[in-house]
């Protein structure tokens, strides 16, 4: 839908060549994250106008309540409230970690993926409880807001019922914003994507184990389902770095009404699934490149 060699969309960020990621509809137009910029297509992807602001860098995922579409800021560790109706930046939520609790996070971060634990970290015989945040607001129309930083690497931002959730690499919580208070809605693996509450708790794309997740609200787990992977002999650009690309590697995921579960994969596979199955029930793929990787999924609503 959109040329890959646009010069009017800065395709920047990490690994270069970045792409676009979150999406969203509103009023008869999509939204979609590139770096630093919304875009705002018609029904046919011809650009109608775009936003950007100093505050949004490295935008990942975007989520729309009513007339009020919410963006991952990842370099500012931030989450911008953007009005669809006066067109505007309207709040600015800051994440951030005080400097021990920030070296502690990262401690608990290391071991939980060297463990692949859903629980506290055990530091000698104390367990350490995963450390959250603190939040900041600030008025992204104006120049005091927060620096240039990406610790927490918030990657993925959803909304329901006017509660605002924020899930990160970084993060050891899905963190719920009630009001001014931010809480811990639930524990989640370190470096999931997509982490996002459903009905009967959480679900997100476990990254480290190559798979999605559901769990409930007492960590439970629910269902697990697996990604799909090809024969290295049918992949393309296998020789690059693993940390720049790499095949099942889970990002962007959908829960249906009907209860349906789409994931988004390297490279550039969209699996749906059913719940209590571990396999795929059909499974769509666009190129065996694995430099391309879905990462933002919604349904068309058009």
């Amino acid at each position: 839908m959109l040329d890959w060699d646009r010069v009017d969309i800065n395709w920047e960020g990490r690994g270069a060549d970045r792409g676009l990621r979150g999406i969203e509809f509103f009023d008869g137009h999509v939204y979609v994250a590139a770096s630093d910029e919304i875009f705002v297509f018609d029904k046919s992807f011809s650009i109608v106008e775009s936003y950007q602001n100093e505050y949004l860098k490295h935008c990942h995922e975007i989520d729309r309540e009513e007339n009020k579409l919410y963006l991952t800021s990842t370099g500012y560790d931030s989450i911008l409230e953007f009005d669809l109706k006066t067109e505007k930046f309207t709040k600015g939520f800051h994440l951030h970690f005080e400097p021990t609790s920030y070296a502690l996070n990262r401690y608990t971060a290391k071991m939980d993926k060297a463990f692949n634990q859903y629980d506290n970290v055990l530091l000698g015989n104390k367990l350490i409880p995963r450390p959250k945040p603190t939040m900041d607001f600030f008025d992204p129309g104006k120049r005091n807001g927060p620096k240039q930083e990406d610790s927490i690497h918030i990657n993925n931002v959803s909304i329901k019922d006017g509660t605002i959730y924020v899930a990160g690499t970084g993060l050891g919580h899905l963190l719920a914003l009630y009001g001014k208070k931010l809480r811990s809605f639930s524990r989640i693996p370190y470096n999931t994507h997509n982490a996002t509450p459903i009905d009967k708790g959480v679900i997100a794309n476990n990254t480290y184990t190559d798979g999605i997740i559901s769990f409930d609200s007492n960590y439970n787990t629910i269902s697990e389902f697996s990604i799909v992977r090809y024969a290295e002999e049918k992949l393309l650009n296998t020789d690059l770095p693993e940390d720049h690309a790499r095949q099942a590697f889970g990002r962007g995921l959908v829960v249906t009404n009907d209860g349906l579960v789409i994931g988004g994969s390297s490279p550039a596979t969209i699996s749906v699934y059913e719940f209590g199955r571990k396999e795929p029930i059909k499974t769509v793929n666009i190129t065996m490149d694995i430099r391309n990787s879905i990462h933002g999924l919604e349904l068309w609503p058009y």
